[in-house]
């Protein structure tokens, strides 16, 4: 591990690294990342790491660590990534509602939903068709018929994501 983390900084002046998602790290890469953090206190490099509010890093804070808390999307916020995604297309103002209540301000289920809706192929969906998980929309994406992508069966494995 050392060795790793001293060749990702060896032939280059300065570093900007951004690593998403902590708290999905195994044992390993959290080792991984504990080097290279103390590795970034003598090196000219700078982590730039996310994760979950619960997430608690293995290493000790130092001195030259910042922590910051991003907060939820607000409903404006969400309204114009929604309009973001949807670019072209157009959602009426009650199915845009409806994706600010189920999405609770988080960008990733924001983003999925909207797509979600999208997908079906109605520009003015019902709301109450509308996933009200990220989980029910994920699902909801698997279980649609992929036109173009036929297996040797001329068959797709949606649950599953694999092509047969």
């Amino acid at each position: 591990m050392t060795t790793l983390a001293r060749w990702l900084f060896a032939s280059v002046q300065s570093v900007v690294m951004a690593v998403e998602d902590l708290h999905w790290f195994d044992a390993s890469t959290l080792e991984l990342m504990q080097l290279l953090v103390e590795q970034a206190a003598t090196d000219r490099v700078m982590l730039v790491c996310t994760a979950r509010l619960e997430f608690r890093a293995p290493w000790t804070p130092r001195a030259h660590h910042t922590h910051f808390t991003l907060n939820r999307l607000t409903a404006r916020d969400v309204r114009e990534l929604v309009v973001q995604v949807v670019a072209t297309n157009a959602l009426s103002g009650e199915a845009i509602d409806k994706v600010i209540e189920r999405t609770g301000g988080v960008p990733l289920f924001v983003e999925e939903l909207t797509r979600a809706v999208l997908e079906r192929g109605d520009a003015k969906p019902d709301p109450r068709e509308i996933p009200a998980t990220l989980h029910d929309s994920l699902m909801a994406r698997l279980d649609r018929p992929r036109a173009g992508k036929r297996g040797r069966a001329g068959s797709v494995s949606h649950r599953a994501g694999v092509l047969l």
